[in-house]
C-alpha cells in the first residue's frame, strides 16, 4: 500500500493532475492513483506557459488543439503529449484520440504504430515516457520512462482505437499487419488478468499496490475494448472473435455483481465496501456503465438510470465544473445521450470547459479532448 502524499506535495500533484478518466483507487489506495496526476499533465512549462492567455485563444477547436500535442520528430515522432510539453501517456492519448480516427487517420496511425513497438507483447505492458525538452521541444529525446498506473486499461484502450481505426480510416492493409501483436496484448494485458468474478485486476505484477482490485472505470473500459476488437475480427472473418465476446462477457458479469440494489448505486472497484459521497471515485463511476454501454444480465438501463440520478445526487453542479480541476467532459458525453434535459447539462458544461480553455489551456488534457469532441458529436446527432 501506498503511502500517503503531504498536503503540500497533494497540493503540488493536484495543480499537475490530469484527471485520468477511471481507475482511481478506494479511499486506502489514493495515494497510489495520485501518482498519474502528479506525473501526466506535464512539465513545469506547461500551466505557467498557457495560464491567463485568454486574449491568444480565438475560437476553440477540440481538432486543433489536439494536432498541437503531437511530436514531429525524434524518438517519439508522431506521439501526442497529454498537455502542451508533458509526457506521452498511452492510456490518456488512446482516449483522447478515438473521436479523431476518422478526422485526422495518418496521425492515428503513427500514434498506434509507436505504441505497439514499445508495447512488452509477452507481459502485455507498455510504459509511458517523459520527454526531454530541453533540447527541442517538438522533437524532444527520451528523459525517462514511467510506469503505468495499470496494465488493464491501457490494453482496453488500445483496442479500441485500433478497432476505431480500422473501421473508419480505410486503411485495409494495417489491420493484417497488426492482429497478431493486438491479440498477444488482449491475452496478456486483459485475459490473463481476469479474476474468477470476471473482473480485470489493475496489474500483472501483483507486487504494485493495488495490484489484485478490480476498478468498475477500469473494467468497463475493458468491456468496451473488448466488444470493439471482437467485432472488427468478426468483420474480418477471424473465428478468434468469439475468445473475446466471451472474456467481455464474463467482464460484463463482473461489473453487474458491483451493482448495489438497497443503493441503487455503483461500488467503484470490488474492494469497496459501500458508496461514499466523494466527486471522485464514488460520483464519477456512477456512469461509466452507461458511458461505455455496458449490458448483460442485471447490467442495462434501470442501472444506467441509477448511477444517473446517484451523479447528481452527489455532484448536483457538475456542469460548472466546480468538483475539480479538470473538467471531466465524460460526464457531459453520457448527459448528451439523455435527451432535452441532459443535453441541456451537456451544452453547459462544454460552455464551461471553452472558458476554462480560454483562461489555461492545459486544463483540457488530451482524453479531456476526446470528450469534448465525443459530446459535440453526440448533441450534433
Amino acid at each position: 500500500m501506498a503511502k500517503r502524499a503531504s498536503d503540500s506535495h497533494c497540493n503540488v500533484m493536484r495543480l499537475w493532475q490530469t484527471c485520468r478518466m477511471d481507475n482511481r483507487p478506494p479511499p486506502s489506495l489514493r495515494a497510489h492513483g495520485l501518482s498519474r496526476r502528479t506525473m501526466m499533465a506535464g512539465m513545469g512549462a506547461a500551466l505557467a506557459s498557457t495560464a491567463g492567455r485568454a486574449g491568444a485563444v480565438a475560437a476553440f477547436s477540440p481538432l486543433t488543439a489536439m494536432r498541437a500535442l503531437r511530436l514531429t520528430g525524434g524518438p517519439l515522432a508522431g506521439a501526442f503529449t497529454v498537455a502542451s510539453l508533458g509526457v506521452v501517456n498511452w492510456y490518456f492519448g488512446n482516449l483522447g484520440l478515438l473521436p479523431f480516427a476518422a478526422r485526422m487517420p495518418r496521425e492515428v496511425r503513427g500514434w498506434l504504430d509507436l505504441q505497439l513497438t514499445r508495447y512488452d507483447l509477452a507481459r502485455g505492458v507498455i510504459m509511458d515516457v517523459e520527454p526531454d525538452y530541453s533540447a527541442d521541444p517538438v522533437a524532444p529525446r527520451i528523459k525517462r520512462l514511467i510506469a503505468p498506473d495499470s496494465n488493464d486499461a491501457y490494453a482496453a484502450t488500445l483496442l479500441s482505437l485500433a478497432a476505431r481505426y480500422d473501421a473508419v480510416a480505410g486503411d485495409g492493409a494495417w489491420w493484417p499487419v497488426h492482429v497478431a501483436a493486438l491479440k498477444r496484448i488482449a491475452d496478456a494485458g486483459i485475459r490473463s488478468l481476469q479474476k474468477p468474478t470476471g473482473l480485470t485486476r489493475t496489474f500483472r505484477d501483483r507486487a504494485r499496490p493495488g495490484a489484485d482490485v478490480a476498478y468498475l472505470m477500469d473494467n468497463c473500459e475493458v468491456w468496451s475494448g473488448l466488444t470493439a476488437f471482437a467485432a472488427r475480427l468478426g468483420t474480418h472473418g477471424d473465428s478468434d472473435a468469439a475468445i473475446y465476446m466471451r472474456a467481455a462477457g464474463r467482464v460484463a458479469a463482473g461489473l453487474a455483481g458491483l451493482f448495489l440494489p438497497a443503493e441503487a448505486a455503483f461500488l467503484p472497484s470490488d474492494a469497496d465496501g459501500g458508496v461514499g459521497t466523494s466527486f471522485y471515485p464514488d460520483a464519477t463511476a456512477q456512469v461509466f456503465a452507461e458511458l461505455h454501454g455496458v449490458t448483460g444480465p442485471g447490467l442495462g438501463q434501470a442501472q444506467y438510470d441509477a448511477g444517473w440520478a446517484m451523479l447528481n445526487r452527489l455532484a448536483p453542479r457538475w456542469p460548472a465544473l466546480p468538483y475539480d480541476a479538470y473538467p471531466w467532459l465524460l460526464l457531459g458525453t453520457v448527459a448528451a445521450r439523455r435527451g432535452a434535459a441532459g443535453q441541456r447539462s451537456a451544452r453547459l458544461q462544454l460552455a464551461a470547459a471553452r472558458a476554462l480553455y480560454a483562461s489555461n489551456p492545459a486544463r483540457l488534457t488530451i482524453n479531456e479532448l476526446g470528450y469534448y469532441q465525443r459530446t459535440a458529436d453526440s448533441l450534433r446527432g
